[in-house]
């Protein structure tokens, strides 16, 4: 797994406690090194995100088995997602998003938000992160507020449940 806490290992535990089993963990320095791992048998599978994977995956050194978002990705469109597959898991689809302070005025934040849409209705802006396995959203600060607390309510869970620590 691309490291101890990452999105990647939360997410195969969880898969692995969905499917009754244990899971080795072994932590490496980040997506790259994992996907690697994979690539030369060093490892037997990793969990990462569409952008770092894809090119493994359509060039044939690495076999998809399932994406973990809410949906089918335009850019390996036979890849089923896990909830397709009857297997259960957190949302897990990974974002970006854009943060600033805390105490940043509101009017600044809108500015922001109506800036950032604009770039991100660009075409090749758009096409360009979805031959990348990405999907471009701009859903406001609201939604992105949203997202992270049930992200941290869901991961958090699982996190505790496993006695995740960033010193292991």
């Amino acid at each position: 797994m691309p490291g101890t806490g990452t999105l990647s290992h939360i997410v195969a535990l969880s898969l692995a406690a969905a499917w009754g089993t244990e899971m080795t963990s072994v932590p490496y320095r980040g997506g790259a090194p994992a996907l690697l791992a994979v690539a030369s048998n060093e490892a037997h599978l990793t969990m990462a995100g569409a952008t770092q994977s894809q090119p493994f995956v359509v060039n044939g050194q690495m076999r998809g088995i399932a994406v973990s978002g809410p949906h089918r990705l335009a850019s390996v469109p036979d890849l089923p997602t896990f909830r397709e597959l009857g297997w259960p898991h957190p949302d897990a689809g990974t974002w970006q998003g854009l943060l600033v302070q805390g105490n940043t005025p509101p009017a600044t934040v809108a500015r922001l938000e109506t800036e950032v849409k604009k770039v991100l209705e660009e075409p090749a802006l758009r096409t360009r992160i979805a031959e990348l396995g990405g999907e471009v959203r701009a859903d406001g600060a609201e939604a992105f507020r949203r997202r992270l607390r049930a992200d941290t309510e869901s991961l958090g869970q699982v996190i505790r449940t496993n006695n995740i620590r960033l010193d292991q």
